[in-house]
């Protein structure tokens, strides 16, 4: 089951061109898959109260069109075609009707009283399943050997990027890749 949110794009969530950022691309994604959960079970709340958390692993984003600060969106979620322990939820931001981003986010289940990752076999839910997105770029890509890496800045995680879980929230990774 597909679920929908409507958004007003903030400020603070655009960068100096007032363009959309990467991390307010991320955070409205976030937020409609925390709404989807809230709304047909069990909501991360829950989860969180069973001490169990998604963890992300991967997200693949496709960006198609440029949104502005103020511009109205709606984000579109879904649980997709899930096994072994991957859970697969897709996601679409719509922009005047016409898609403006669409991701694919791989996330895990674990439960950290039992310090175990929870199969997609022995999870019940509500959110339902629809057909995964095809998007138009690899799910990885690999750093070539002979590529010379380097520091180029460090961060001190401070509490506001902190999240429920006390972990770093993975829309804050967004302001480190731009």
């Amino acid at each position: 089951m597909k679920w929908t949110e409507k958004y007003r794009v903030s400020t603070h969530d655009t960068d100096i061109n007032q363009r959309l950022s990467l991390t307010g691309i991320l955070r409205y994604l976030q937020e409609t898959a925390f709404y989807h959960m809230e709304n047909t079970k069990p909501s991360y709340q829950e989860l969180f109260s069973e001490g169990k958390a998604f963890l992300i692993n991967r997200m693949t984003l496709s960006v198609y069109r440029e949104i502005f600060s103020h511009d109205e969106i709606e984000v579109e979620t879904w649980a997709s075609e899930s096994a072994g322990l991957a859970f697969n939820r897709c996601y679409r931001v719509l922009h005047k009707g016409e898609i403006a981003a669409e991701a694919i986010a791989v996330w895990s289940l674990y439960n950290f009283r039992d310090k175990k990752f929870i199969r997609v076999s022995d999870f019940e839910s509500g959110y339902g399943e629809e057909p995964l997105l095809e998007l138009d770029m690899p799910k990885r890509f690999h750093i070539p050997r002979e590529t010379e890496l380097s520091l180029v800045g460090e961060h001190t995680v401070r509490y506001i990027d902190a999240d429920l879980n006390r972990h770093m929230n993975n829309t804050v990774y967004g302001d480190f890749f731009c």
